[in-house]
């Protein structure tokens, strides 16, 4: 499943106040992505850096698994990396741990436990 913010597409630079004749400012925001089956796949600009995963509970109430990525604003949308990720459960059976682990969410009130690793980054 491939997933990106399509907010960033929009975004390039913040402008510099009309009085203050600041040079234009490369940025970075913090978005949230949504991560969903058991090898999802995030489009990222390059120099995206991830801070966190989380488990939350959706708009409907259920629990979701969610990775928050510091993402250049100033990045071209056709430039981006492809990040894939595995997602386990406790006691799933892993042929070969693969990839840099980023964190144990617990949802649904302790009932599941996932483990989240970082692949590989295509470019």
């Amino acid at each position: 499943m491939l997933a990106y913010n399509t907010d960033i597409a929009s975004m390039s630079y913040i402008k510099p106040p009309p009085e203050g004749g600041v040079k234009l400012t490369k940025m970075k925001a913090i978005f949230k992505y949504l991560l969903q089956g058991e090898h999802p796949i995030l489009l990222l600009p390059p120099g995206s850096e991830i801070l966190s995963v989380v488990a939350k509970p959706s708009d409907c109430g259920v629990d979701c698994v969610y990775l928050y990525a510091m993402v250049p604003t100033y990045a071209d949308i056709e430039q981006r990396h492809s990040y894939h990720f595995s997602i386990y459960m406790t006691g799933q059976y892993v042929a070969e741990p693969n990839g840099q682990f980023l964190k144990t969410v617990v949802l649904d009130k302790g009932n599941i436990v996932l483990h989240i690793f970082l692949n590989k980054i295509e470019k």
